[in-house]
């Protein structure tokens, strides 16, 4: 009898338990998801309102979401209680971002807001009451893709590679605020970095050698696009560029610098300027502009020249090159020139000798002219015709110069020359 009347009371116990859950769980107009991270429930990422929820007294409800790529999360909650707030997690349940809602009724609610850049992988949220109260709520949240992997595990000793006079593209993140990257370089020479980012992201590129040791530094300030130019060795070097919390997209590329068509160059050891006439880091053709020693007495214009690592031909002297230069006394043309401007060589008064080499095609007007201490001269090239040979191009030379021709040219050449402001006293003779 006594057990019959535990069973009876059990059995009313337990309905009244039953029923007293049914009632709470109709009460929510939407279902909140009370328990730890393992009961959250998937919330969408499509920028759409939920459901208004109830928070039961002293519980947490908990959603997760998951992306597939990096990019801005845009997390919102509805309050019409005060007092409640919504956390942001990672994967493995560490707070990234908590907003309190210290105001709304049900008749005029508050929004809050959680904007974060996240890496790809799995978040939750929680909402909860900061007293442990009973409370409404909606969530929102929308997520924009920035179709980029974040790379979280990259490192100076794992970076990811680089390709010179390519392009990347990286996302800082809350879990991932810098990349590295590796970049070969086969020749020495002058390169440039472009780093362009999407926000105002605090960005700085750190340029290290193989060693750590840091080379060069860029950082953006009000510009969304910074650019520097290094002079590099040959070898491998980092590039480790770096945001903060805010997030955002940036584009890297690395450049070799290559002197485009017209631009002038610097030769500081020979000390001469030339002229680009051809572009390319291989297969490129300059003119000789003139010499920045002026006080140089022997001046060598050579086959070919390096500058900034890049290796040109010589193909011609400019026009004007040497004129009115009264010190020189030896000028040594390199076998690639082909063409000698007008004026190159006028009024160098103490000019003694000169070679023309086998590829010169052609030699502007007043080219020697006036050169009044010229008494040898020696064509190598037999490329020359009279149409290619300017007015008074020998015009002033020593009057009793010698001027040494190709055999096969000795007649053309001799009549083509005294046309060309030759003297009568001057004694040709043939090249063997």
């Amino acid at each position: 009898m006594k057990k019959m009347k535990f069973q009876e009371k059990w059995k009313k116990f337990a309905m009244c338990i039953a029923v007293a859950a049914a009632v709470l769980a109709a009460s929510k107009a939407i279902p909140a998801y009370a328990g730890d991270f393992t009961d959250a429930i998937t919330l969408p990422t499509n920028g759409t309102w939920s459901g208004k929820c109830e928070l039961a007294e002293k519980t947490t409800d908990y959603y997760k979401f998951s992306v597939s790529t990096a990019g801005e999360a845009d997390i919102k909650i509805m309050t019409y209680t005060p007092n409640l707030e919504c956390t942001l997690y990672d994967a493995n349940f560490n707070e990234i971002r908590r907003r309190n809602s210290y105001s709304g009724s049900e008749t005029s609610p508050n929004t809050e807001t959680i904007d974060w850049w996240l890496s790809q992988g799995t978040y939750y949220v929680s909402v909860s009451s900061r007293f442990e109260k009973s409370g409404n709520y909606k969530l929102y949240l929308s997520f924009t893709s920035s179709g980029i992997t974040a790379a979280d595990k990259d490192s100076y000793d794992s970076p990811q590679n680089m390709p010179l006079n390519g392009k990347v593209k990286g996302v800082f993140t809350y879990s991932n605020q810098e990349d590295w990257y590796k970049v070969k370089i086969s020749s020495a020479g002058k390169y440039k970095y472009i780093c362009q980012r999407s926000s105002k992201s605090r960005t700085t590129c750190h340029l290290y050698d193989k060693n750590l040791t840091e080379l060069d530094t860029m950082k953006f300030y009000s510009s969304d696009t910074e650019t520097k130019e290094v002079e590099l060795k040959s070898g491998t070097y980092y590039i480790k560029i770096a945001g903060n919390e805010i997030g955002g997209t940036y584009t890297c590329q690395f450049n070799d610098v290559i002197p485009v068509k017209g631009d002038i160059l610097a030769d500081s050891k020979n000390q001469a300027q030339y002229k680009v006439t051809k572009a390319g880091r291989k297969g490129g053709t300059v003119t000789y502009q003139k010499s920045t020693n002026g006080a140089k007495t022997s001046i060598t214009i050579p086959a070919t020249v390096k500058i900034d690592g890049i290796t040109y031909k010589v193909t011609g002297i400019a026009s004007s090159a040497l004129k009115g230069n009264s010190r020189v006394k030896k000028v040594t043309i390199g076998k690639n020139v082909s063409s000698i401007g007008a004026n190159a060589f006028s009024k160098c008064t103490s000019l003694k000798s000169i070679t023309i080499p086998s590829n010169v095609k052609s030699i502007g007007k007043q080219a020697f002219y006036n050169c009044k201490n010229l008494k040898t001269i020696t064509i190598k090239t037999k490329k020359l015709t009279s149409s290619k040979v300017g007015t008074n191009a020998f015009k002033g030379i020593y009057k009793k110069a010698t001027i040494k021709v190709p055999k096969s040219k000795f007649s053309a050449y001799k009549k083509m020359l005294k046309k060309k402001g030759v003297g009568t006293k001057v004694v040709y003779k043939k090249l063997s």
